[in-house]
């Protein structure tokens, strides 16, 4: 799992944009992750002015961290940028520590809402993903 010392990045890839979510004023899952789970954020998510940054694909090895979860949807464009040699050299990506969700999943999508049940529902499936990855 995520061990002491590693931080954790959230992406949202969305069409040919990549957003890095902020540590704080996110959304997608940022809250539940880094403040529900308090899950280490990079010193880039933790100095963003706004909830997120819209970054090019050059500049995305400066804000990942140990550990990357991915929000976003399967379109051409976000397959692009996923399946890129920039992407596939990230250390975290070598190592398999990538946590694909939203809608990528086959179920609804409950990162869109932040009402308690969907915040209920985004805390069950980070759990969930990362227990699934420590298998």
């Amino acid at each position: 799992m995520i061990k002491d010392g590693e931080t954790v990045s959230i992406v949202q890839v969305a069409n040919k944009s990549i957003y890095v979510l902020a540590a704080k004023g996110g959304n997608y899952g940022s809250p539940t992750i880094y403040q529900m789970l308090q899950l280490p954020p990079t010193k880039k998510a933790l100095n963003m002015k706004e909830g997120f940054e819209n970054i090019s694909l050059e500049v995305l090895p400066e804000y990942m961290g140990d550990h990357i979860f991915v929000y976003g949807s399967e379109d051409e464009e976000a397959n692009q940028i996923l399946h890129s040699e920039l992407w596939k050299g990230l250390p975290a990506v070598k190592k398999g520590q990538v946590y694909m969700y939203g809608s990528f999943s086959d179920k609804g999508d409950e990162f869109v809402m932040e009402d308690p049940y969907s915040l209920e529902l985004q805390l069950d499936t980070i759990v969930n993903l990362l227990l699934a990855h420590k298998k």
